[in-house]
């Protein structure tokens, strides 16, 4: 697991007690529960396998995107543990293993995101969340806990990544009309785009590299 904090393997999940037994069980049952059934498990990537069976509707550069409802994916699920995991890194000072994680910053737009969560409100129109497989071993084998994308100049993405499935929660007002079409839930063919992501894989240890505790098992000679 990595953050701009630290950097180590573990197998912990990041926990403490923060919130009340009923909220859980709404992350659990909102979307948590079902991406855990989409991420790779050892030989089993679901998601990969399901996009393999799908055909893709074009290419963006150096990706292919398909169109979830050519495979009966249901995105809301996938939008609302996105919102999820991105609003609850910014309520609480998070720990794993005794080192601290950086506690992200919504601003105006944390409050709509929790009635969102709760079941009191649509999902903002303000944001939109975008889902992207990764066919490199890298990706598919390490997670990322969500932090903010320097390369976005238009609005403010939080991307974090979890077994193979990249997520982006872009914020802005307004938002720019790409992002809008890069939905998989506002986006009028709900897009999953697909690629090689070890390069992002890459940047993002060598950045925290510059800043992290190092854990000394991965430490090279």
């Amino acid at each position: 697991m990595s953050s701009p904090l630290f950097i180590q393997p573990t197998q912990r999940q990041v926990q403490d007690y923060v919130f009340c037994r009923p909220c859980e069980k709404r992350f659990d049952d909102g979307g948590e529960n079902s991406v855990m059934r989409l991420i790779n498990r050892e030989n089993d990537f679901r998601l990969f396998s399901m996009i393999r069976a799908t055909l893709r509707r074009r290419s963006e550069g150096d990706f292919t995107v398909y169109s979830a409802d050519d495979m009966n994916l249901d995105t809301s699920a996938l939008a609302y543990f996105a919102l999820s995991v991105v609003w609850r890194g910014s309520v609480h000072g998070w720990r794993l293993n005794g080192a601290r994680l950086v506690q992200l910053d919504l601003g105006n737009h944390q409050e709509p995101i929790r009635r969102f969560l709760h079941g009191d409100g649509s999902m903002p129109n303000n944001l939109c969340v975008k889902v992207s497989v990764a066919t490199d071993w890298a990706s598919q084998q390490c997670s990322f806990f969500p932090s903010v994308n320097p390369d976005q100049k238009d609005a403010t993405a939080f991307t974090f990544m979890t077994r193979g499935i990249w997520f982006d929660v872009v914020i802005g007002n307004p938002l720019p009309t790409y992002a809008y079409d890069s939905c998989c839930v506002r986006g009028a063919d709900k897009l999953i785009f697909v690629g090689d992501f070890d390069r992002f894989v890459m940047w993002d240890f060598n950045h925290a590299k510059s800043t992290a505790v190092i854990d000394p098992r991965l430490r090279t000679s």
